[in-house]
């Protein structure tokens, strides 16, 4: 089994590469099993530094396996310790092949057999001896019907799709369907606030938006989610299910939002989506919608694979800097943009060329062919993804608080596109969740502290942008990624995003 490790925090972390894939699935009790490599482990506990402790159930059940593991997410963990077993992949398959069957049947009115068909498919050639005979398991179904025997059909299109006025309210009884577009809405939209969290947005200055897909229901296609600041902490406060991502359909949740209502962000911060962008700047057009830093780099390094020059980066001290350097050019006032990219241009590597051009037409814009008129306009200018004044002004420079929501909620729902009902249930115990962290907030709380680390680098960052006048460009931008890019791109390299990355 082959581990990507990379050094993060003074921890060895271990990402899921092709070879190791960790599943989660939910136990008989409720709570969470991991599934990874044909072992099973069940939960012990909350650890200090972040972590959850988890051990082998054969631990758990006969004391004869002391294996552990560390996890972090859904995809990420360490410290994993050996078994002194072999695995079984095919009851690691068979137990996730029930498990589906049995949230299929508690969730749907299908037919016992019906249920079978769509989740058998799911089981491999070890598996199908590990599981019970097809008559025991269409007896479980009808057992689980009998103890849950208020299932609601599970819609097949979201032209099916009737939700119950009980089911439109939270956990607490208040409105939670905020809007639906209709039945017979072929771009239908739901949109779950309530009235407090709407009040909330309206006071914010700060917003964070992002969608995310794995978690979404098979009829709809994402979910987005309004974040904003309150008393220090970021918490959603706004849920949408969508059938697209464009500019039209994030125009009718906005003045769905805006209905009878007024909102005065100041600064709103997206990921590079063209519509999105287009969306917020009319709907607000005296807010700066804002680029994420760590997607800005991001993409940076996605041009860098699709010119193949990634066997060339990270073997490469030299290209790798200036690759880096081009990042970096977000934290030079903005009206230095174009002198930072052409002082560096100049002295890049050849090979950087296409990597060059592509980020001059995205994020800098062209020369006009005419000399002397300036620059044609860029998709996402520079005044969008510049970070020199938030450095200064403390602000947030990333939206990974949002892309932390996003993994934790997926971790609660515990299965890639479940059932619309599924998800709704998850939602408002999310949303339940949310409300205890905005309840302790208004008492006083303070947000969780930023790790020792994050609050030196962030220093060391203020420093260097607060002498930025009297350098040279090149030194600077050089300077910057020798100092404070190493965390952000190794996490960008190892294809995962760190939750509490605020560099």
């Amino acid at each position: 089994m082959r581990l990507l490790a990379i050094e993060f925090d003074q921890y060895s972390w271990h990402i899921k590469s092709n070879f190791t894939k960790m599943e989660w699935i939910q136990s008989e009790r409720g709570g969470r099993k991991l599934l990874l490599g044909g072992y099973m482990y069940v939960k012990q506990k909350d650890l200090a530094d972040g972590y959850e402790g988890f051990e082998c159930e054969l631990r758990r059940n006969t004391r004869q396996c002391r294996a552990k593991i560390k996890v972090m997410g859904d995809n990420q963990f360490r410290d994993r310790t050996e078994h002194n077993h072999p695995p079984n992949h095919g009851r690691s398959n068979a137990t996730k092949v029930k498990a589906a069957t049995k949230r299929r049947a508690t969730e749907s009115n299908e037919r016992p057999q019906q249920v079978l068909m769509a989740t058998l498919c799911e089981v491999t050639e070890e598996g199908r001896a590990a599981l019970p005979s097809l008559n025991n398991m269409r007896r479980n179904i009808r057992r689980q019907r009998q103890e849950n025997p208020n299932a609601l059909p599970i819609p097949m299109t979201v032209e099916d799709l009737e939700i119950p006025v009980d089911q439109r309210l939270t956990l607490g009884g208040e409105l939670f369907l905020y809007h639906d577009s209709g039945r017979n809405d072929p771009r239908r939209i739901l949109v779950f606030t309530t009235e407090r969290n709407l009040q909330l947005l309206s006071t914010s200055e700060s917003w964070f938006a992002d969608g995310t897909f794995k978690v979404v229901p098979t009829i709809f296609f994402q979910l987005w989610t309004i974040h904003a600041t309150y008393e220090g902490h970021v918490v959603p406060l706004v849920y949408c299910l969508m059938l697209n991502k464009d500019q039209a359909s994030y125009a009718r949740v906005l003045a769905a939002l805006q209905e009878g209502r007024a909102f005065y962000p100041t600064r709103i911060m997206i990921d590079y989506e063209f519509a999105a962008k287009n969306a917020f700047s009319q709907a607000f057009p005296n807010a700066h919608v804002q680029g994420c830093l760590f997607h800005l780099c991001q993409r940076i390094h996605e041009r860098i694979k699709q010119e193949g020059l990634q066997v060339l980066y990270n073997e490469d001290e030299e290209i790798r800097t200036q690759a880096r350097m081009i990042g970096a050019i977000a934290f030079v006032p903005v009206e230095d943009t174009v002198e930072a990219f052409e002082a560096l241009a100049g002295i890049a590597r050849a090979e950087l060329q296409p990597v060059l051009n592509y980020f001059e037409d995205t994020y800098v814009g062209r020369p006009q062919r005419a000399a002397g008129h300036g620059r044609q306009a860029a998709r996402f200018p520079p005044i969008m993804w510049n970070m020199f004044n938030a450095t200064l002004q403390g602000e947030f420079r990333t939206n990974n608080h949002v892309e932390g929501w996003h993994r934790r909620f997926q971790i609660g729902v515990g299965a890639d596109h479940p059932s619309f009902w599924q998800f709704l249930t998850c939602l408002k115990r999310e949303h339940a969740m949310n409300e205890v962290t905005i309840g302790q907030a208004q008492a006083g709380m303070a947000p969780p502290a930023r790790r020792r680390v994050y609050q030196d680098t962030n220093l060391r960052l203020i420093r260097l942008v607060t002498n930025y006048h009297g350098r040279d460009i090149v030194d600077f931008l050089t300077l910057y990624v020798n100092t404070n890019f190493s965390v952000i791109w190794s996490c960008i390299e190892a294809t995962t995003t760190p939750s509490l990355l605020t560099i």
